[in-house]
């Protein structure tokens, strides 16, 4: 299989480095190891890049499966290393810039809660277009929220149909599962943030939101959990 190629060629080029006598003085280039692996193989492949950390002058590894490069980044020192991606430049070229795996990692639901936390703790106003952007924001963290906690009814790995928040309220009201301040909070935030996400030839969608309306929906959208917890 093209796996076990991989694999093989892979083990030649670590046994050559093993034995190289002037590997101190040399840089070694991974490009792309982790092409068809399977699962144990790849953290196999991890580990035998970590061996080499303080083996060789330099170690630069390419890959597209940033997950595998925040696993070796782990391994590192912070100090000894640096995450580069190249980016295409929207001309004829790409640039080089610093990377932030961490944040490109975090999937859309951690993205959303820590975009409506920044809002919030920063207090700053970044103009009508974040103001916007942040809004839209509350509709999708709260249905990533309940989708995590009905993992059954409302997320992709059960057996509901339903989507949308809206959909996700009617059921919570019919089968009782929130107590009445719980639902009257969802309802009340549902409202607002559906807004900003009817798009109509009618102009319904809204456009903008003021700092203080938006600040104070921002707040209730993240202490929501608790409401849910009491």
């Amino acid at each position: 299989s093209e796996g076990d190629k991989t694999a093989l060629a892979f083990a030649f080029f670590i046994a050559k480095m093993q034995n190289d006598d002037k590997l101190q003085e040399k840089i070694i280039i991974f490009d792309d190891p982790m092409c068809s692996l399977d699962k144990n193989r790849k953290s196999e492949t991890i580990n035998q890049i970590i061996n080499f950390i303080d083996k060789t002058s330099s170690i630069l590894v390419l890959s597209h499966d940033s997950y595998f490069l925040e696993k070796i980044l782990n391994k590192f020192e912070s100090a000894k290393t640096k995450v580069l991606g190249i980016l295409h430049n929207g001309e004829n070229g790409s640039n080089i810039i610093e990377y932030d795996l961490k944040e490109e990692n975090k999937g859309e639901y951690f993205r959303n809660f820590y975009a409506l936390k920044k809002f919030y703790e920063d207090n700053k106003d970044l103009g009508k277009d974040n103001r916007v952007n942040v809004a839209r924001t509350v509709r999708v963290y709260l249905e990533g929220l309940l989708k995590r906690i009905y993992l059954e009814k409302f997320s992709e790995y059960g057996n509901g149909k339903s989507k949308w928040l809206g959909d996700f309220i009617k059921s919570i009201r019919n089968e009782n599962l929130f107590k009445k301040e719980a639902l009257k909070e969802i309802e009340a935030l549902n409202d607002f943030s559906k807004e900003f996400h009817h798009d109509t030839c009618t102009g319904e969608e809204r456009t903008d939101v003021t700092f203080a309306e938006l600040r104070g929906f921002v707040e209730r959208t993240l202490n929501f959990i608790n409401i849910l917890l009491q």
